[in-house]
């Protein structure tokens, strides 16, 4: 078993938990939606979730043939998929009350969930830069900066269309990366 490997089998575990603790909930939140209104806001906080989980652990693929297994590599990656986790088990409620609407939940957690996963992307990148050594190029700072502005504005609007404008925008941004834009 190659160092990545390695890692990947502890860490894999806790981000198919987390996937799976939101594809749980938004089934759960599915079967009882005669109850509450889902609305738009919370699943497409769980898909800006899911995508940017899905693009941190194609972005340790990316870099595993640098990844040297110290005590530091394992914490962080520990860290960061706990913290996933953490904003995972908050995007939907454990109990949503009769007749209330999930986009009142969204403007409760979004801080806390857009946050985390804001904070895991900013020390991600901080920790592979330094480990390839600069910066990777002009356009990717561009698009950092377009998409923590994203979060930014998601984090901080009352609109209800303007954070579903700010989640779309990050979600197609994972599409574009994704599809190698």
């Amino acid at each position: 078993m190659d160092a990545f490997n390695f890692v990947a089998s502890v860490i894999g575990l806790l981000l198919g938990f987390t996937l799976l603790e939101l594809l749980k909930d938004f089934v759960s939140a599915l079967k009882q939606r005669q109850r509450f209104r889902i609305g738009l806001l919370t699943p497409a906080l769980a898909i800006v979730v899911i995508v940017d989980l899905l693009s941190w652990w194609a972005t340790m693929w990316e870099y595993r043939t640098i990844v040297v297994v110290t005590n530091f590599v394992l914490q962080f990656a520990f860290a960061a998929s706990a913290i996933y986790y953490l904003a995972a088990s908050y995007v939907f409620p454990d109990r949503a009350k009769d007749g209330s609407d999930l986009d009142d939940h969204y403007f409760a957690v979004r801080r806390l969930v857009l946050g985390a996963v804001l904070a895991i992307n900013y020390v991600t990148i901080a920790v592979l830069w330094t480990a390839v050594g600069k910066a990777r190029n002009l356009e990717a700072i561009v698009v950092i900066g377009l998409v923590t502005l994203a979060f930014v504005v998601a984090m901080t609007s009352s609109s209800k269309r303007l954070n579903l404008a700010m989640l779309s925008l990050i979600f197609f941004n994972y599409v574009r990366g994704a599809i190698g834009l």
